[in-house]
């Protein structure tokens, strides 16, 4: 099987929302089918409740559904010269194999992008996670001049598909950083680690998580 990739980002919203906590959130589940609505774990996660909410509507506004909702959010300092960049590095794309879609937003350091002929899905990738890497980071090599980091600004909501090649910026600032991902699904997001949501009612059975990056449900 074959898979297609090089989409484009869409710009959503712009948000100058101010954090200062340190925190380390991964894919804690904020909504699942039938709940009256978003429940967050903490209050102390209030302050991305906008960013929720634009993504909610950019969602309703592309006429997409999802059964579940998810939120990362990664607080801390960054100096990408001294190889800490608070996300993962390396060319990915979220939710790679699925039908999920993705909202980032950070205040430092934003995303680059590799982008053929402006959103057209015209690269192929095997449907083997590591190999699909592989091939991103060939393609990548070879074609540098489409590497795009002018696609988001500092504070901006961005909307990706489960085709959007990108990476954290490794050639970006220190400082504090905060970074933002809501996740929107069909499935659950079994990986051990992941973040609990300890006022939201599931007991769901994790599983062992593997190596691969781009699977937060855990066994694929």
């Amino acid at each position: 099987m074959v898979l297609y990739a090089g989409t484009s980002p869409k710009y959503i919203h712009t948000f100058e929302i101010n954090n200062k906590e340190f925190m380390w959130w991964q894919y804690v589940p904020i909504f699942s089918l039938g709940d009256a609505g978003i429940v967050m774990p903490c209050p102390n996660l209030n302050w991305i409740r906008p960013i929720v909410g634009e993504s909610i509507a950019a969602m309703d506004g592309f006429n997409k559904g999802y059964n579940h909702i998810y939120a990362t959010v990664k607080s801390t300092f960054v100096d990408p010269i001294e190889g800490s960049f608070g996300n993962r590095p390396g060319w990915h794309i979220d939710g790679f194999g699925s039908e999920d879609t993705n909202f980032i937003w950070t205040d430092l350091n934003p995303t680059e992008y590799f982008m053929i002929d402006d959103g057209d899905s015209i690269i192929k990738l095997s449907e083997d996670h590591n190999k699909s890497m592989e091939q991103m980071e060939t393609l990548v090599e070879a074609l540098p001049q489409f590497i795009r980091s002018d696609c988001q600004k500092p504070y901006d909501l961005m909307m990706l598909d489960n085709k959007c090649i990108h990476r954290v910026n490794p050639f970006g600032k220190a400082g504090f950083r905060n970074f933002v991902k809501i996740s929107f699904s069909d499935e659950l997001y079994l990986a051990e680690g992941n973040s609990i949501n300890h006022n939201l009612d599931y007991d769901w059975e994790t599983i062992p998580r593997k190596e691969t990056r781009n699977c937060p449900q855990g066994g694929k």
